[in-house]
């Protein structure tokens, strides 16, 4: 009996992701398989169970002191609030959060990440986890 491991690691010519020049960085990114609807069309069909997940592949990190993160949606960049950036991180290592579990393990209020659940459909940031 065997056992084999493989790792594998994408590398961005000795740079981290977050350092690339913007098209660059585009060309790196990778659109997960999923679809924002109906919650695109329809943002008020979003409750606290609502399961989503980040669209692209790579989070950048915020620079020092800055209030916004630069997240490429896969259409264009967004300005997303510094404060979801933990958010944005565990949308992009789980294949499915919801806004409730999301609230909890960033301790941001329900409302707010409701918000910001809208706001990641309607711009192709997140979409529905494939099923």
């Amino acid at each position: 009996m065997s056992m084999h491991l493989t790792i594998a690691f994408e590398g961005f010519g000795g740079k981290p992701f977050q350092e690339l020049a913007d098209d660059a960085a585009r060309t790196q990114l990778v659109r997960r398989r999923g679809s924002g609807l109906p919650f695109s069309i329809n943002t008020r069909l979003i409750d606290a169970a609502t399961p989503a997940r980040l669209a692209v592949s790579h989070v950048p990190r915020r620079s020092e002191g800055s209030a916004e993160l630069r997240v490429w949606s896969g259409a264009g960049q967004l300005a997303v609030p510094a404060r979801f950036e933990d958010v944005l991180h565990l949308l992009a290592k789980r294949p499915a959060t919801t806004p409730a579990q999301a609230s909890e393990a960033c301790g941001i209020d329900e409302t707010e990440m409701l918000q910001f659940w809208a706001f990641g459909f309607e711009n192709g940031l997140l979409h529905n986890p494939a099923q």
